[in-house]
């Protein structure tokens, strides 16, 4: 028996796996990178802020990046400039603490 168009076995679902792992290991690995070479890296994103923050502490992001701004408690969705000035504030105000 021919599986040709996945009806049977899922190949596509494996493959969006697979790519996934592979995405964000090479997303953890670069990050990690760039902040021990002094990089300061941030998230800008777009989505309701307590699905996004829960996206940005499931997938390890929050342990590797200095922070996020999210376009629902800031009220301006990216492409506004306006949520890359508020990223670039928080960054700054928060590594003036440090």
């Amino acid at each position: 028996m021919l599986d040709l168009d996945n009806t049977l076995v899922d190949r596509d679902a494996a493959f969006r796996d697979a790519t996934t792992a592979f995405l964000a290991e090479a997303t953890c690995d670069a990050l990690g990178s760039a902040t021990a070479n002094g990089w300061i890296c941030t998230i800008a994103t777009n989505g309701r802020t307590m699905h996004q923050e829960a996206k940005i502490r499931n997938t390890g992001l929050d342990r590797l990046v200095h922070g996020w701004t999210i376009s629902e408690a800031i009220g301006h969705r990216k492409p506004e400039s306006e949520i890359f000035m508020a990223a670039a504030h928080r960054l700054t105000a928060s590594t003036l603490a440090t």
